[in-house]
């Protein structure tokens, strides 16, 4: 990978990798349909998969310190949301309209970004 330097890579840590660009590009698709998981449930898979990368035991093999640090500030936006917006979404396109998502989305849009710049995907 460009951008970082990696540590060998297991295979726990490129399983999480691939499970939170697959999160990240429901997130960038919501404009176009709602993934079959639904909204609530898409925000509950990002906090299951990016939960790791908040422990501070947790080495983030698979990921370069720019990827971590975008992956981040998409949590910091998922995190604002989460703040605005009831434990389940009701009205999934007034949902969609807040300035809190489209945060989300543009924070989304720059990991991927650097995730498919840097990595495998």
């Amino acid at each position: 990978m460009m951008g970082g330097d990696l540590l060998e890579v297991d295979g726990n840590s490129l399983q999480i990798r691939d499970r939170i660009i697959e999160v990240l590009d429901w997130i960038v698709d919501l404009r176009e349909r709602v993934p079959e998981c639904g909204f609530d449930e898409l925000v509950n898979q990002w906090d299951d998969w990016v939960l790791p990368l908040k422990s501070s035991e947790f080495s983030p093999q698979a990921f370069t310190l720019e990827e971590v640090a975008a992956i981040r500030c998409v949590d910091g936006a998922m995190d604002a949301f989460a703040n605005v917006t009831p434990p389940s979404i009701p009205d999934i396109q007034a949902t969609l309209e807040l300035a809190q998502w489209s945060k989300v989305v543009a924070a989304t849009e720059m990991a991927l970004g650097i995730m498919r710049r840097d990595g495998q995907h």
